[in-house]
Formats: C-alpha cells, sequence, structure tokens
C-alpha cells in the first residue's frame, strides 16, 4: 500500500507550479494589454516619467517570471527526493 499517485509529494508540487504558471501566463497578457495603451494615454514630461518607473517595474516582474521555471525545476526535485524517503520509511526502509 503506498500513497495515492494524486497525495504524492511531487504530484501536489506540480499541480501548484502550474497554477503558478497559469497566473504567470495571466499577468504576461495583462502586462500585454497595458504597454498596448501607452501609446494612446497622455504626454508630457509626467507622463514620462511614470512611464519609466513604470517600464522598470515591468522589467523586474519579467525578471522575476524567468527565475520560475528554474526554481520549479528544483522545488519539483525537492519533493520528489522528500517522497522518496518517505516511501522508504514505510516500507521500513533506511530513510
Amino acid at each position: 500500500m503506498g500513497i495515492a499517485p494524486q497525495d504524492r509529494l511531487e504530484t501536489l508540487c506540480r499541480a501548484d507550479m502550474e497554477a503558478i504558471e497559469r497566473d504567470v501566463a495571466a499577468i504576461k497578457a495583462a502586462m500585454k494589454k497595458v504597454n498596448e495603451m501607452m501609446a494612446h494615454t497622455w504626454t508630457g514630461s509626467n507622463a514620462d516619467h511614470w512611464r519609466t518607473g513604470h517600464e522598470a517595474r515591468m522589467r523586474q516582474l519579467r525578471t522575476l517570471f524567468e527565475s520560475f521555471p528554474a526554481e520549479e525545476k528544483k522545488l519539483i526535485e525537492k519533493a520528489r527526493k522528500k517522497q522518496e524517503k518517505l516511501d522508504r520509511k514505510a516500507h521500513g526502509g533506511n530513510a
């Protein structure tokens, strides 16, 4: 008797990561729409200043989003190893 596949740590971790990926995709789509609207907004030095700040924040978000795949792999591997350890323990093996 083992842990049901849907309850395994790796499966749960993958499901969480997929939810994050969906949310990131939605945020990226919204960011794209904002950028498309920028050309139709107000002009002047205040607008230029705001746009510069906005672009900096968007670069930070893109950098964060780009770090997700590598972090996702690390988290899934960590969950897989932890599950293996729990499985060995449950089957009387050394942990």
